[in-house]
């Protein structure tokens, strides 16, 4: 169905060494005509919001302490509180530092707690002071880039409905250098599953903070992902907004978590147990464990119901038996899932051989074979089998496929029952080990390809993203489980203008049009023996598809602007995709891209 590898020439996923200071250089240094525009900008918004920085400290280094400050004094935006909470800091240059400031600018606010409590009691202390609007989360030890409240006051201003806000953010040293740019995805609830990406800058409606009863003791470490959770629990999904620009500077100290997960464990346990008992309150059946591939990170097992749903596997067939029959019989000897029935889709199967293996097939229990001759068109023939078919449940699975894993289907069926998904694909590797579908990304080598292409297995590429269940705008259907009811909702597979290319692309993003999530999960792994050889698509069928999806094909809300649309493995755009509009006042002047 969905041809999976476009023609890509010259592509590489070797990123320049110094590629992300070329980036900020190019992208993320403002000049002062630049700076005086913001301010314009500032002075003329409708809405000024007014953002509380809650800010625990204890015992700093004075040096980063001062940095971190320094950083909110520098804001453009000029409607800003800092509000500290000392948490009883042993170092005398601490306290000093922290007067020497709120005697400088009275917005700095400061509270001094008598006991150490830890950062959950702390920012509690410092929400206390708090009068804004909006709560922005700092860490005593970062820096905020000088247009960071701007670009959030814009947002607010764009989307007054918005209730948390988060940005792309970066590490930087000691010494002020900046590394390893996070460039995340717009909202993505299943990626939030695996790791925290919502984090720095995050942003928060202060009422909001203050209705599920701040930060809570006893998840310090993941204090700021156990808020989130109990926050995200009480808006809609298109109340959480993200800005598409590295807005915060996380400072890697030796022990911080900036400096690597492992020095925190405790970090790790915490959230958790935050999510665990987000499942809980939200009636989701199912327990937190970690990711195989990386401890660090997390998996939501999802329970499936008894008895378990129906599911029909649906298998398309024109001879090559050899393939189907391995399809097949892993399908039946190694799935572990108590109620599925097979369905061969044979379309025109001339040869004898064929035609025996597919009568023998149909003698086995919850085995089955429908006939459908005529025009070859995989989008008829994919509707029909689903017309002729009952499950609940329709898994489309190419017969190049082999089941590796007994519980498969069951974690295509557990991710697939959650609220408001419609879709959901699997991890696909070709038979060299190399990965064929990490979930399909728009405009990715033209009009659509898979993440992670071609990787290898123990890679961590992209965030973690290519080992952690998240939402993609599209999968491929060469192993897809869609809900029955959502599939008929939007019309099944498009026989008029995608007859055999781009249709199940075309369904997913119908899916996504009507509202539901798609979801990609690495827990479901299997082989697909289908050629790396480039596939021919019809001219129609890609004119139709580019002019009816250009939107997303423009921007994948799964894809961050600032990665590449011509390597597979996250790598940083040479060209960024994202506006500067504070470029108009010195275009002339200057050699900056005007995007």
């Amino acid at each position: 169905m969905f041809s999976s590898i476009q023609k890509l020439l010259g592509l590489s996923s070797k990123e320049d060494a110094d590629g992300y200071q070329s980036w900020i250089a190019k992208y993320d240094t403002l000049t002062e005509p630049e700076h005086d525009w913001i301010r314009e900008q500032t002075a003329q918004m409708p809405d000024k919001p007014v953002f509380s920085i809650i800010m625990p400290v204890y015992n700093p280094p004075a040096k980063v302490l001062k940095l971190a400050i320094e950083s909110v004094l520098k804001q453009l935006y000029p409607h800003w509180e800092l509000c500290i909470a000392d948490d009883a800091s042993t170092h005398k240059e601490v306290i000093e530092t922290l007067h020497a400031y709120a005697q400088r600018d009275s917005r700095i606010k400061i509270t001094y707690r008598e006991k150490n409590g830890h950062i959950s009691a702390a920012s509690n202390s410092a929400l206390g002071l708090a009068t804004g609007e909006w709560t922005a989360l700092f860490d005593h030890d970062d820096e905020l880039a000088e247009h960071a409240l701007y670009c959030v006051a814009r947002e607010i201003n764009d989307h007054p409905d918005a209730q948390l806000i988060y940005t792309d953010e970066d590490k930087i040293t000691v010494d002020g250098k900046r590394y390893a740019p996070h460039f995340k995805p717009d909202w993505n609830p299943a990626l939030l599953t695996g790791q925290n990406f919502f984090s720095h800058l995050g942003v928060y409606r202060t009422d909001l903070v203050r209705a599920v009863g701040g930060f809570r003791e006893g998840y310090e470490g993941s204090q700021d992902y156990d808020l989130l959770w109990r926050c995200v629990e009480k808006v809609k999904p298109g109340q959480v907004r993200h800005i598409p620009r590295v807005l915060y500077h996380w400072r890697a100290v030796p022990g911080s978590i900036a400096e690597g997960i492992g020095g925190k464990n405790y970090a790790t346990e915490a959230a958790r147990q935050a999510m665990q008992e987000h499942l809980d309150r939200e009636g989701i059946r199912g327990h937190v464990a970690s990711c195989p591939e990386n401890l660090n990170m997390h998996r939501v097992i999802y329970q499936v119901p008894s008895p378990a749903p129906p599911v029909s596997v649906l298998i398309p067939m024109r001879d090559q038996v050899h393939l189907v029959k391995t399809c097949v019989e892993t399908l039946m000897r190694i799935t572990q899932y108590d109620n599925f029935d097979t369905i061969i889709v044979d379309h025109d199967s001339q040869e004898d051989i064929s035609k025996t293996w597919l009568r023998d097939f149909a003698a086995q229990p919850r085995c089955r074979v429908i006939h459908v001759p005529g025009e070859s068109s995989s989008s008829r023939i994919g509707n029909e089998a689903v017309r002729q078919s009952t499950g609940e449940v329709l898994l489309f699975l190419d017969n190049e496929i082999e089941v590796l894993q007994e519980g498969w289907m069951t974690e295509m069926v557990g991710q697939l029952i959650q609220r408001n998904v419609a879709a959901v694909g699997a991890r696909l590797w070709f038979p060299n080990k190399t990965l064929q579908h990490g979930g399909v990304l728009l405009g990715l080598g033209g009009i659509a390809n898979s993440s992670f292409l071609f990787s290898m297995r123990g890679e961590e590429k992209g965030f973690q993203r290519n080992i952690l269940s998240q939402n993609f705008s599209a999968v491929t259907g060469a192993c897809m489980a869609v809900r029955r009811d959502c599939f008929n909702q939007v019309g099944g597979f498009n026989e008029t203008d995608l007859p055999n290319h781009y249709n199940d692309l075309d369904l997913c993003l119908k899916l996504r049009e009507a509202g539901y999530d798609i979801v990609w999960t690495p827990y479901a792994e299997l082989t697909n023996h289908k050629s790396q050889a480039q596939l021919e698509v019809s001219e129609r069928e890609t004119d139709y598809i580019r002019k009816r999806w250009a939107k997303w094909i423009e921007h994948d809300p799964a894809y961050n602007p600032s990665l590449a649309l011509d390597h597979f493995d996250f790598s940083i755009a040479k060209i960024s995709r994202l506006s500067f509009p504070w470029r108009v006042v010195t275009q002339k002047s200057n050699s900056h891209n005007i995007l």
